[in-house]
């Protein structure tokens, strides 16, 4: 049986993802690469991240825009869609073409 905090996660998982269909919300940029240090990945409340081999990605249809990955990441490598520094902006499409 799922808690009811789980059940509120997954709820708010289906609206937002209805509600950002085709946005980003966080990007995983190559600061990730080669560091795979996996502390976001264990506080994101909905399992979004997942391995790319070089680098963690994160689904843009599973992401609630929480925000617990950019805070977490000792490497400072996420950033919301609209804050990657122009650097790192080829890591927009390296995520979302993950999941395409």
């Amino acid at each position: 049986m799922l808690s009811l905090w789980d059940a509120l996660t997954k709820v708010m998982a289906v609206l937002t993802r209805r509600e950002h269909a085709g946005s980003m919300a966080y990007v995983i940029t190559t600061g990730c690469a080669g560091v795979k240090d996996a502390a976001c990945t264990e506080v994101c409340p909905v399992e979004c991240i997942h391995d790319a081999g070089d680098q963690f990605v994160i689904d843009p249809g599973e992401c609630i825009n929480c925000g617990l990955c950019a805070v977490t990441c000792p490497v400072n490598a996420i950033f919301q869609d609209t804050d990657v520094p122009a650097e790192h902006a080829a890591s927009i499409a390296r995520n979302r073409d993950v999941f395409l």
